[in-house]
């Protein structure tokens, strides 16, 4: 796991050297980060990685479902 704080990076593309051929699924956090940061999501896209917009807390519980749904 690679926990990107929103704080270090203020647009989405900036994080996107995160995003590897190794990476598993991008989970975007919508209530801890800014908007500018869902360019993200399309780098994700772009190579292929699933990306899941998580909308509410992070109990592992949570988390899992909004993986699997």
């Amino acid at each position: 796991m690679d926990w990107i704080p929103g704080a270090q990076y203020p647009h989405g593309a900036h994080a996107g050297k995160h995003v590897t051929g190794k990476t598993a699924a991008v989970i975007l956090a919508i209530r801890w980060m800014g908007h500018a940061q869902m360019g993200l999501r399309d780098i994700a896209r772009a190579q292929g990685v699933p990306c899941v917009m998580l909308p509410s807390g992070l109990n592992p519980s949570n988390v899992a479902w909004h993986l699997v749904e």
